[in-house]
């Protein structure tokens, strides 16, 4: 269901950068970057049944249907435009200018962002959203929220070659070792971040929406592996006809990382003309072969009789990124 009028979304953008350049050729860049978004996106359920209400009518055999706002249906997708963000960032970039054939530039960010629900366009679902009636209620660490974050590049002329340093006047030993490039890229992220949930029936019997375990300790692993990411042991089922007192996004999963290098040269082909060259280069991705992992598995199995959780899969990591590419090519 979308309202016949909605408000119009917005989002305000703020920042203070300052610069300053080092010995002629090292650029300093320091700065705050946020933003705040208003009236966005909220998608939920409206025919949830109020908990209030489940807790004074639920009984066994009662037909639960009949105490929907509108029992006729039932669950009915709303969109409205109730929802909002924040993010805050300090950015840090530090650039080399090309001298002596050395190109670099590298930034840090630290930052953080929050959000009733992250979506991609006028599609998508808000996130485990518990309490339907209230989007205040889903907000917390933003789908995409990654603390730290650091990326850098540099492309370097070896000085050995025509024109360079060694070998600048050319010969047979330039066409073997002169004139080669190299060059690479890498990023070191965080994190981001996911809800532990609870598996099985859902024991608040609203009808909708996700049900989320009462947080009792922290939840991050002192010993994390990809057998346990997260101590599963800090969450226990709420009560029967009760949300659950954890909240979404509060656990983050694995980091991040990733170097890339190429390395290139250019031979010159005379009889084709005085531009013409052919280009040898060999390139991989993710250089080191740095294990990169997907998320836990974020879903907590209760006993029976709503017993304390347990469940053999939680914070079960099962999947990974592509591993170590390298690949060689000629070029006319």
């Amino acid at each position: 269901y979308v309202p016949r009028s909605i408000k119009l979304m917005f989002l305000q953008q703020y920042n203070l950068t300052v610069e300053h350049e080092l010995l002629n050729q090292f650029l300093l860049s320091v700065g705050y970057v946020g933003n705040k978004g208003s009236n966005l996106i909220n998608q939920r359920d409206i025919n949830q049944i109020a908990i209030a209400t489940v807790q004074q009518v639920w009984a066994s055999g009662v037909d639960m249907q009949q105490c929907r706002p509108y029992p006729q249906y039932q669950s009915i997708g709303y969109l409205g435009t109730d929802g909002w963000s924040s993010y805050n960032s300090l950015q840090v970039t530090f650039t080399k200018k090309m001298t002596h054939g050395l190109w670099m530039s590298t930034n840090y960010t630290w930052a953080h962002g929050l959000d009733t629900g992250s979506f991609g366009g006028w599609v998508g679902a808000p996130g485990p959203l518990q309490d339907q009636s209230s989007a205040k209620t889903n907000y917390g660490n933003s789908d995409v929220d990654t603390r730290h974050s650091w990326n850098g590049a540099f492309t370097y002329e070896l000085p050995v070659g025509k024109g360079r340093d060694f070998l600048r006047n050319g010969g047979p030993l330039d066409y073997v070792l002169g004139g080669w490039g190299l060059s690479s890229t890498w990023s070191k992220t965080t994190g981001k971040p996911f809800t532990p949930m609870m598996g099985g029936t859902n024991t608040d019997y609203t009808q909708s929406g996700a049900l989320l375990p009462d947080r009792t300790c922290n939840g991050t692993s002192s010993h994390r592996s990809v057998s346990e990411w997260f101590d599963y042991s800090c969450f226990t089922a709420p009560a029967l006809l009760h949300f659950g007192n954890s909240g979404r996004n509060i656990l983050f999963g694995p980091g991040f990382a990733m170097l890339n290098a190429a390395m290139a040269k250019k031979f010159p082909i005379p009889f084709l003309g005085e531009q013409a060259n052919m280009e040898l280069r060999g390139e991989f991705n993710d250089l080191p072969n740095f294990k990169n992992y997907g998320q836990p598995n974020n879903y907590i199995t209760p006993q029976p009789k709503n017993g304390p959780p347990v469940s053999t899969n939680a914070g079960l990591i099962s999947s990974a990124f592509s591993n170590r590419i390298g690949q060689v090519g000629l070029r006319l």
